[in-house]
């Protein structure tokens, strides 16, 4: 796991007199991380393996919807990672959702398909689009993990 930042610097381009801006990517290791991502990575990470690690291959083996555990990555902050606390979110950035996700997943693949639709398919599209009242309705309860979001998408024929 990497994060990646982007910084401008200027260059002089071969063969030209003249500089140009350009970006450029910088990879810090998990050893740069901040606090609050790496207290994110180790709760994320003590869940997946007490929790859904030894059960994950059941679940996927009887084909069963692991409610209990998603109550509790709700209640663990990491259903809405990403959206305003002002509507139930943990508030934080997408690289802490990005490592919950990473952790969550490799206890269970499928719970972190769960999470991962909630937070980004359903979650992310009504705080982007939705009004302050569809927020409060459609957004607070999904991101607070009392309601599971879902999403649905069809085509012609």
């Amino acid at each position: 796991l990497a994060a990646t930042t982007s910084r401008v610097k200027s260059v002089t381009l071969p063969g030209s007199a003249s500089s140009a801006a350009v970006s450029t990517r910088q990879v810090s290791t998990l050893g740069c991380l901040s606090e609050e991502h790496q207290m994110i990575r180790e709760m994320s990470r003590q869940f997946a393996e007490t929790e859904l690690m030894p059960i994950a291959g059941d679940l996927d083996k009887d084909h069963r919807f692991p409610a209990e555990q998603i109550a509790a990555i709700g209640e663990l902050g990491l259903m809405g990672v990403a959206v305003s606390d002002e509507y139930g979110g943990s508030g934080l950035d997408y690289l802490a959702y990005s490592i919950g996700l990473e952790e969550i997943s490799r206890g269970c693949a499928s719970t972190g398909v769960i999470m991962s639709v909630n937070n980004s398919l359903y979650c992310g599209p009504v705080e982007k689009f939705g009004t302050h009242a569809q927020k409060e309705e459609f957004l607070t309860p999904y991101a607070r993990g009392e309601k599971l979001g879902c999403f649905g998408l069809s085509e012609p024929g």
